[in-house]
Order: structure tokens, then sequence, then C-alpha cells
């Protein structure tokens, strides 16, 4: 058991570090709980898994970056710098946003047919959901979308890992340290009640939930406690992208919580601990930006 879960985390440390680096700045003022409050909606309206909503979530964020970076490609090779460039993806912005609720919608119709095919959604029941929403879809508009995220994803649907396996992946961590005898000696001075892993990981997605319902509050509060700043400037925005995009902070951060939530804080510092996050004298995360 412990062998398997060092395998996986050194492939999902690999896959995180891929991550961060693949990471655009222009995509921190894209709304990310928009797109993610959409699917949601998707979710509860057809009754689907957690599992189907973050891999839905996982799939829109790959396709957003690939096509972000060729629409700006694109802007950047028929514009000079100045003020017709600027204006230009501005437009592309909002055309974005306006976008974002069919492609949302679409990424929950592929995710689902990647879960199960019982469940799978077809292109009517994703238009029946569009109609539900105050939204309207043609038909085929809703097959060639399904296809041009497919392209964009160059076919690849389920290529990184989603946020619920990073979760129960650092639960299992903690778990394992939790059976050390020497470990808990070490600990017996303080008297911790033992989590249910069970417990824990259902503490944990709900918390990550909230976290995607509220992202830009919850990164832009994380970036006003690191520098002070009210705002992110442009200058700032792909170091502070870097953090955003770094998913085994988030999960680790998420499961801390969870353990805060369910024992307090001796609880959540004895988590911090296991998984080698810093944490000061007060039990609180010590982190440092590097902008």
């Amino acid at each position: 058991m412990e062998k398997h879960v060092q395998e996986m985390m050194h492939v999902l440390l690999a896959e995180n570090q891929r991550e961060k680096q693949q990471v655009h700045p222009f995509l921190t003022v894209l709304h990310v709980e928009s797109a993610m409050f959409f699917i949601w909606q998707v979710i509860d309206f057809f009754k689907l898994s957690a599992e189907v909503r973050y891999i839905a979530f996982d799939i829109f964020q790959r396709f957003m970056l690939g096509y972000t970076e060729s629409l700006l490609d694109h802007v950047v090779s028929i514009t000079a710098e100045g003020r017709q460039r600027n204006r230009l993806i501005k437009e592309m912005e909002k055309q974005l946003k306006e976008q974002a609720p069919l492609k949302a919608t679409i990424c929950v119709m592929i995710a689902s047919k990647i879960v199960t095919h019982k469940t799978s959604l077809s292109t009517l029941m994703a238009q029946r959901c569009l109609k539900h929403l105050k939204m309207s879809a043609h038909i085929n508009d809703i097959k060639r979308s399904e296809i041009s995220i497919l392209k964009q994803l160059d076919w690849r649907c389920h290529r990184t890992s989603s946020l619920l396996e990073y979760i129960g992946l650092l639960i299992s961590v903690a778990g394992l340290w939790e059976g050390d005898g020497a470990y808990l000696a070490e600990m017996k001075r303080i008297t911790i009640r033992p989590v249910p892993l069970e417990e824990l990981y259902e503490m944990s997605t709900k918390l990550l939930d909230m976290v995607h319902l509220n992202h830009e509050r919850v990164y832009q509060d994380l970036y006003t406690s690191l520098t002070g700043l009210a705002f992110i400037p442009n200058k700032h925005k792909t170091a502070f992208g870097k953090v955003v995009a770094d998913r085994l902070l988030l999960a680790g951060s998420v499961v801390a919580s969870a353990a805060f939530v369910l024992r307090g804080l001796e609880k959540c510092s004895t988590i911090l601990q296991e998984l080698s996050i810093p944490v000061d004298n007060q039990g609180h995360i010590s982190m440092k930006l590097n902008l």
C-alpha cells in the first residue's frame, strides 16, 4: 500500500509541475467560477457524480488554455502592440465569457461519457439542460462545439488526474502516517481524536466545491494576504498564475481545512505536518510568493 501511494505521489508531482508550467496569464482574467457554476447546474440537473463534475472542469480548463492561446496568437499576428490589439483582446475576453456556458455544458457531456455509458449525456439532453438554464443552442451547434473541444484537446479527454484524485492521495498519505506507531508516540502528549478517512474525504470535497464556486475571491484573498495588495497587477499574473494552477497546494489546503472543521486546530496542524506543508506557531500555512 505504501509503495503504491509513493508511486502515485511521484506521478502527481510530475503532473502538477507540468500544469503549473503551462499556465497562461490571460486565463487569470477569465471567470473560472462562472464556468464552474454552469457545470454545477448541469451536474445537479442530471444528478451526476462529483467525479464527472471535476473531470468536466479539467476538460474545460485544458480546452480554454489551448483555445485562448490560439486566439491570442491570431490577434498578435494581425495587429501591432497598442490600442487596436488591446481592443481585440477585450472583445475576445467578452466572447470567451459568452461562450463559457455552452462550452461548460459540453465538457460535462464529454466527462459523462468518460465515467460511464449508462448515464452519459446525449446532445438532446444537453440541449434540454441549456433550455432549462434559459439558454438556447441548436443540436448542430452542440455537435460542432463538441468536435471543436475534442480537436483542441487532440482527443485526449482524460489526460490529467482530477482534483478528487489529488485529495484522495493526500488523505492516503495522512492515513499512512497516522498508522505509524512511532509517530503517534511523539504526539501522545496531545489529545487528538482520530478522523475517519472517509469523513475527512467527504468534508474535503465539500470544501473543494466551495473554493471553486468562490474561486476568484479565494485566490484574490490569498494574493492580498501574501502581498498586501488589493488586486493582482498584470506584472504579477504570470507568477501568481502558477499558484492558482498548483493542485497539490489546493488539495493539501482543502484536506487541512477539512481536518480543522472536523477536529480543530491541533488536528489541522498535524495533517499539515504529515503532508510536509510549512506552518507557523499558530498553525497557519507559511508561504512565500516570489514575484
